[in-house]
């Protein structure tokens, strides 16, 4: 940062210049200001001298080089059988854990196995992925016996 307090955009420069002292602020940004001056370092050019309390501006906010916000959301797996609100399917809105246990549906495997059996054909492994409607798997992906390639029937007759 020049005397003036405008960032450098070349390669050469003196090492005084150069040099910020680098704050983390409760909000788990980071906040860097010229040693010599106390100038904020701003992306916009804004030229501010910084002070602890002040409202900074949003361009003199960077984030983090190492993540300092705990990652409690990515540590434990979602449960299989959690109830997907329609407005929110990826959970953007972050409901607590309690929201979701009090909505969490019963566990229905025994009349669900019990019902299973009685559909599949014998020799099937019973699956919560195995397809319950032909809509569950359009191209036959799953099915016992697939259609034969047009390939092979090609190589077959000629």
């Amino acid at each position: 940062m020049d005397a003036l307090g405008n960032p450098f955009s070349s390669t050469v420069c003196h090492k005084e210049d150069c040099l910020f002292n680098h704050k983390l602020l409760e909000n788990h940004r980071d906040v860097y200001y010229s040693c010599r001056t106390g100038i904020l370092l701003n992306l916009e050019g804004a030229k501010q001298v910084y002070t602890v309390g002040q409202n900074l501006p949003h361009t003199s906010l960077f984030l983090s080089e190492k993540n300092t916000v705990p990652l409690e959301r990515l540590l434990h797996r979602e449960k299989r059988n959690r109830v997907v609100d329609p407005s929110d399917p990826y959970n953007m809105l972050g409901q607590t854990e309690e929201d979701e246990d009090s909505r969490a549906m019963p566990e229905l495997d025994d009349t669900l196995e019990t019902n299973q059996e009685a559909e599949l054909p014998e020799g099937r492994n019973i699956s919560r992925e195995t397809p319950q409607s032909p809509s569950d798997d359009p191209w036959n992906v799953h099915s016992l016996n697939p259609p034969p390639s047009p390939r092979i029937m090609n190589a077959m007759v000629g």
